[in-house]
């Protein structure tokens, strides 16, 4: 009997710097953006507290024949003054 496609697939990351042409870098930033759009909608307008340049990655498919994707890594939700005061500062 075969076996169910696995939805658990190898992917291959790099740093947002390391973009192959400017169509890579554009639908990364694309896919990034797409992400928080999601998250803040999910997650009741919370957004994610450090974007830049090292929480944004490149994910590649290959061998598939389908352009490269944006991810967020490293959520951390951004402090809040209730939380600053609970911390003293």
């Amino acid at each position: 009997p075969s076996q169910p496609p696995s939805r658990v697939k190898t992917v291959f990351p790099r740093e947002l710097c390391h973009f192959k042409s400017e169509f890579e870098l554009v639908y990364a930033m694309k896919g990034a953006i797409s992400a928080h759009k999601a998250i803040c909608e999910r997650a009741d307008g919370e957004l994610h507290g450090d974007i830049n340049t090292n929480t944004i990655l490149i994910i590649g498919h290959p061998p598939l024949d389908r352009p490269s994707e944006g991810a967020l890594i490293y959520w951390e939700p951004p402090l809040t003054i209730q939380t600053l005061r609970k911390m003293g500062k």
